[in-house]
């Protein structure tokens, strides 16, 4: 069997983020150039014009592990936005981990914030705890302890980026201050996710198809056990998950940069990337 190895060097990223986006996205905003690539050479973030053509130089995608059969497949759905059909092929053996780890987050939030374990999450909750999956990348790629070098970052940390975005939009529609503790059922949630599945940034509507989006709702809003339970089939087919501890986060920290990185996403401002500093120095 031929074996495939990586020689490409990635770029470090700085020791410390100096603008808000450095966290929040995972590309040059100046270049919408790649500045982050998974364990396998891929990078994190595939922005495309209105014409569907990418807005990406090709070598961009050039390291993707040879291994991987990443091909890039842009088609229009009936809308006129690109699907990535390639993305979504290379994404999928990673679903059972990554919903592992989603149910694994929403515990430790649940856990270190005092939310009771029996009731579905509140859509404030959710959508907190969805904002620090998307950025989970940058708490380990910039803290001080067991920083994962570029080229390196879990796969499964990766795809949260990638798509888990789209579960921040959707929350962020239906999320009212005025309501606190409310709830979205399950499968009013589920509904609201289909039809919001288009970045207007790329234009570029997510290719996940109802079972992957249904999974990944279950695995952010139910309780830890019911998650479980309704997800078995696809959680046995990864048996050794990489979970927060195993990526040397602690449900505090998790919970507190969620936290930090939400106020961080709606404000935008410098002064709010400073309690960031601090988990990322500790």
């Amino acid at each position: 069997m031929m074996m495939f190895l990586m020689t490409h060097v990635f770029p470090p990223l700085e020791l410390c983020p100096q603008i808000p986006d450095d966290v929040l996205l995972a590309l040059d905003t100046t270049t919408s150039r790649p500045k982050v690539w998974d364990e396998h050479g891929m990078p994190l973030d595939s922005f495309y014009s209105d014409d569907l053509r990418p807005t990406r130089h090709p070598d961009d995608y050039a390291h993707v592990d040879p291994a991987v059969h990443y091909q890039p497949q842009i088609v229009a759905n009936k809308r006129g936005n690109g699907e990535n059909l390639g993305l979504m092929d290379y994404m999928r053996p990673h679903v059972p981990e990554m919903l592992h780890l989603v149910i694994d987050a929403a515990r430790a939030f649940r856990e270190t914030q005092k939310i009771s374990g029996e009731v579905e999450l509140p859509v404030t909750d959710s959508l907190t705890v969805s904002f620090g999956l998307n950025s989970l990348w940058a708490l380990l790629m910039y803290r001080s302890q067991h920083r994962v070098p570029n080229g390196q970052l879990p796969a499964h940390v990766a795809d949260l980026h990638r798509s888990f975005v789209g579960y921040e939009s959707t929350l962020d529609k239906v999320y009212d201050p005025d309501m606190p503790s409310f709830v979205i059922p399950l499968k009013d949630f589920f509904v609201v996710s289909m039809a919001g599945t288009t970045s207007p940034v790329s234009r570029e509507h997510c290719p996940a198809g109802p079972e992957i989006i249904k999974a990944g709702a279950t695995s952010l809003q139910l309780p830890t056990a019911d998650a479980k339970r309704a997800l078995k089939p696809l959680l046995e087919q990864c048996q050794t998950p990489r979970l927060l501890a195993n990526l040397h986060v602690d449900d505090m920290t998790f919970s507190n940069f969620a936290i930090a990185i939400r106020q961080l996403a709606e404000t935008q401002t410098l002064q709010d990337l400073k309690p960031i500093h601090r988990l990322l120095a500790a």
